[in-house]
């Protein structure tokens, strides 16, 4: 995963690593937004949980629905926090990796053209 989201910076935490990538505020400052996170499930520790956060599902809706249709054992779409959640054993996580890798890189190529955009935007010159 650490290859998929090597322009992230990886924040770790007790149970989890959360991954973010810079941006820059509506006032041009930079900052750093969280996509992604993995964590330890609680109840059941054989098991991982990979988290795209709301604004990577908004980068990559149509990737997402496919992935949870056609996993649906083991990925949906949280609506309370538009986040889709990924729910991962080991041999889970060997077995879709390849799935898991489109889907991460389709979630950078959504950040970077976001980028482009923004900096495509912030170099307008006003009319006057």
């Amino acid at each position: 995963m650490d290859a998929q989201l090597a322009t992230a910076y990886k924040w770790p935490g007790r149970t989890a690593f959360t991954f973010s990538l810079n941006e820059r505020t509506e006032e041009g400052k930079p900052t750093l937004r969280a996509y992604a996170r993995i964590e330890v499930i609680h109840k059941n520790k054989s098991h991982v949980r990979m988290v795209l956060i709301d604004r990577a599902v908004t980068a990559v809706q149509e990737s997402v629905d496919r992935f949870v249709q056609s996993h649906p054992d083991q990925a949906l779409v949280n609506d309370k926090y538009n986040q889709f959640e990924l729910t991962l054993s080991d041999k889970d996580w060997t077995d879709l990796w390849n799935e898991i890798a489109a889907l991460l890189n389709s979630v950078l190529a959504g950040w970077k053209s976001k980028m482009k955009a923004s900096e495509a935007k912030s170099t307008e010159t006003p009319e006057m």
